[in-house]
């Protein structure tokens, strides 16, 4: 073997053995996404990486990074402000502009349609988002604030009506029924409650009130479902039953 061949032969080998090993650092491997959310009693966020996304929940949200962090993302700063990994996407943290984290709002109109998604210009230490909005994060490759794309998706719709109340005597031996006003019309589950407590085996529309009942409160929960739609529940006022 020629001189050349054999050092490039040897080097191969040396290389596999360093891999094989362990002893050049790999690139960070991006975390899955956590999983998808139907409810959101805060802030939502969303997170798009171009090649999959998701929607979530944020408990917290006095900013947007705040937010982000509160609906279950792990973040990366290369600066103060500016994130440059979330869920440890891209694999590198960059300082350049060969793509960066774009940043969006959207609010929900009152038939429960979401609007156009807005480009941020404070950042997301500065943005104080409002409850029941949307947040969202966009990995753009490549390009820059003229060009970023906005998120792919958003949250679930919402309801533009959403109303439970009670009809019947409130009398023990009497009958009460859910009167369920929600638009769209979905599918819905019931639970009854006397005071805070659930009364066991109450999961129908209606229920014969007992004398377990008697001086107490008795109200229904409804929780609605329909694909495309948010998952909601609405509670009753509550009746004092004789």
């Amino acid at each position: 073997m020629k001189p050349a061949n054999l050092f490039r032969a040897l080097m191969a080998a040396i290389l596999s053995c360093t891999l094989s090993l362990g002893l050049v650092p790999s690139a960070a491997q991006a975390k899955a996404l956590p999983p998808k959310t139907s409810s959101c009693a805060g802030v939502w966020v969303v997170v798009d990486t171009g090649s999959a996304s998701t929607v979530r929940c944020a408990a917290k949200y006095s900013n947007g990074l705040t937010a982000l962090k509160s609906a279950g993302f792990t973040v990366r700063e290369n600066t103060p402000g500016f994130i440059c990994q979330i869920q440890s996407y891209p694999s590198t943290c960059t300082k350049g502009f060969d793509g960066y984290w774009s940043y969006w709002h959207a609010t929900k109109a009152s038939n429960g349609n979401w609007g156009a998604w807005k480009y941020d210009t404070k950042g997301a230490k500065s943005y104080v988002p409002k409850k029941g909005a949307v947040e969202g994060w966009r990995w753009n490759a490549n390009s820059t604030i003229s060009n970023a794309s906005a998120p792919a998706i958003k949250p679930p719709k919402g309801y533009s009506k959403a109303k439970v109340s009670l009809t019947g005597t409130a009398k023990v031996g009497k009958t009460l029924k859910a009167k369920v006003s929600f638009s769209p019309a979905a599918k819905y589950t019931y639970q009854w409650y006397r005071g805070s407590a659930k009364i066991k085996g109450a999961t129908k529309s209606s229920y014969k009130l007992k004398k377990a009942d008697k001086g107490k409160k008795v109200k229904v929960t409804v929780k609605a479902g329909k694909a495309g739609y948010q998952t909601v529940s609405e509670s009753s006022p509550a009746k004092k039953i004789k």
